[in-house]
C-alpha cells in the first residue's frame, strides 16, 4: 500500500534543496552541528561555513564549483566567498542573505503570490512541459516568462550532470545539463527552486530504505536530522533519488528492491501534491471539463450530450470536450463560486489545432445572470497553456463563463478548462 507521501521541505534557501517528499524543513537551533549534505567527489574537498537559520547560524559543509558554493551535491549557495566562516560573521551581516536557511523554503516567492518568472538563458526541450505539469497539479504556482521581475528563476546550462540550484540577489539559478533533459529531472530541479529538500535525506529514512555499506562515498547520502520533517516518507516523490543515482547501487528498499525515485515519474506523487499545495495554496479557482478534478464547493462544469470527448495531447486535467460551430448556443458552462464580489481575470486552456475556431466565444456572467464580458479566442494558437481571456467584475455567489458554439461555421470549439484569478 502506498504511504502518504512526504517532502522534506528544505528551508535551505529558496532553492536549497535538490530532491524530496512532504516534510516541511525548518532548521532547529543547530549551531555547532554541521550538515555535510551529499558530497560529489568530483567537486573536491568539503569546506565548512555558516548560513543564517531561523534560530541563528547553521553550520553546513559545502564544495566549490566554478566559484560557487555547492551544498548537497547540486544546490548552489551563491559565490563561495560569500559563505560566512564563523557564526559571528554570519550574524554581523547587515542584510539577511537570500541564501539563508529559513522556515519556509519558498518564502522568497511569497511576494509573488506564486507567480514565478522564468528566464531562459538555456532552454531544454522539455522545460515548459515540466513546468506545465507542476502548474496542473499545484494551481497555486504559475510560471510566467521573465519580464524584468526581481525575484525569478534563471535556467542555465550546467556541464555534464552538474545540476545545482541557488538563490541570491533576486535570481534563483537552476542548472540543467542537457537540451534533452527529461521532464522529471527538470521537475526535480525546480522542486529545489521551490524550496524542497531530498526525500532520502530524511532522518527517518532507515525505516524505508537500506543503505549499501560497500558504497565508497557514504557521505553522499547523509541524513539531515537538523531539519523538521512533516508528513510520511515517500519513496515515490519527485524529490527522491534513484538507487543508482551516481552509477552504482547506493540503497534499496527494506525488501532489497531498487528504488526508481524521480527517474520513473512524469508527474508529482500524491504526497508531493499535498505538500506543495500547502506551501503554495491556490489563489485561483480551476474549473476543469471533468468534474472529478474539480472542488465542488467552488467549481463545477456542465455540458450537453451534443459535445464529444477529446484526448489529443496538450489538454488540462483528463481530457476536454469539443463541438462543431453552428448558429446555436448550446454552451459548455464553467461555474465558479465567489464568497464576495470581486474583479477577476479569467484564463482559458485548450488544445490548439487547424480545425479549431479562431473566434471561439467565451462569455462571462455574474451570479445574477447578467453578462459582464465576452471575448473571441483564437483556438488555432496558444494551445496547452493558460491564455488570459479578460478581466471582469463578478458578484458574490455562483458566477459562470460559457463557451458558445455560435460563431463562424466549419470549425470546432474546445472546452477544456478555465482559471479564475
Amino acid at each position: 500500500m502506498k504511504r502518504t507521501a512526504h517532502i522534506v521541505l528544505a528551508a535551505v534557501l529558496l532553492a536549497l534543496a535538490a530532491c524530496q517528499g512532504e516534510g516541511v524543513v525548518a532548521p532547529r537551533a543547530a549551531e555547532g552541528v554541521m550538515d555535510s549534505g551529499i558530497v560529489d567527489p568530483a567537486k573536491g574537498p568539503v569546506r565548512r561555513g555558516f548560513v543564517m537559520g531561523e534560530d541563528g547560524p547553521v553550520e553546513i559543509g559545502y564544495q566549490v564549483a566554478n566559484g560557487h558554493a555547492i551544498y548537497d551535491g547540486d544546490i548552489g549557495l551563491g559565490p563561495a566567498e560569500g559563505i560566512a566562516a564563523t557564526p559571528q560573521e554570519a550574524r554581523r551581516r547587515p542584510v539577511r542573505p537570500a541564501l539563508s536557511l529559513h522556515y519556509s523554503g519558498a518564502s522568497i516567492w511569497s511576494d509573488t503570490k506564486g507567480v514565478i518568472a522564468v528566464r531562459e538563458v538555456f532552454s531544454p526541450t522539455n522545460l515548459w512541459a515540466a513546468l506545465t505539469q507542476i502548474e496542473k497539479q499545484v494551481p497555486g504556482i504559475n510560471f510566467v516568462p521573465y519580464n524584468g521581475q526581481y525575484h525569478h528563476i534563471v535556467v542555465y546550462y550546467g556541464n555534464g550532470s552538474n545540476y545545482y540550484n541557488g538563490c541570491y540577489s533576486g535570481a534563483c539559478e537552476i542548472y540543467i545539463g542537457s537540451a534533452s533533459a527529461s521532464k522529471q529531472l527538470i521537475m526535480h530541479e525546480f522542486g529545489h527552486g521551490l524550496g524542497y529538500q531530498h526525500e532520502q535525506k530524511r532522518c527517518d529514512r532507515g525505516s524505508y530504505i537500506r543503505m549499501i555499506d560497500a558504497n565508497p562515498y557514504p557521505d553522499q547520502f547523509a541524513t539531515a536530522c537538523e531539519w523538521v520533517e512533516l508528513g510520511g516518507y515517500d519513496l515515490g516523490s519527485i524529490m527522491h533519488y534513484n538507487s543508482r543515482e551516481f552509477g552504482r547501487l547506493h540503497f534499496t528498499d527494506l525488501n532489497g528492491a531498487e528504488v526508481c525515485g524521480y527517474w520513473c515519474r512524469t508527474d508529482l506523487s500524491a504526497g508531493d501534491v499535498a505538500a506543495w499545495r500547502k506551501l503554495y495554496p491556490a489563489a485561483s479557482i480551476i474549473v476543469d471539463s471533468n468534474n472529478a478534478n474539480n472542488d465542488g464547493s467552488v467549481a463545477r462544469y456542465e455540458v450537453s450530450a451534443n459535445w464529444s470527448v477529446g484526448t489529443s495531447a496538450g489538454y488540462y486535467g483528463t481530457g476536454y470536450n469539443y463541438a462543431a460551430t453552428q448558429a446555436i448556443s448550446d454552451p459548455a458552462t464553467f461555474w465558479f463560486y465567489l464568497p464576495s464580489a470581486a474583479t477577476k481575470t479569467i484564463d482559458g486552456w485548450w488544445v490548439a489545432g487547424t480545425n479549431r475556431s479562431t473566434t471561439a466565444p467565451f462569455i462571462a456572467f455574474n451570479a445574477s445572470g447578467a453578462e459582464v464580458g465576452r471575448v473571441a479566442a483564437n483556438q488555432q494558437a496558444n494551445g496547452g497553456k493558460w491564455v488570459a481571456l479578460g478581466t471582469w467584475s463578478f458578484s458574490a455567489g455562483w458566477n459562470k463563463v460559457q463557451l458558445s458554439r455560435w460563431t463562424t461555421t466549419g470549425y470546432v470549439v474546445i472546452a477544456d478548462a478555465i482559471r479564475v484569478r
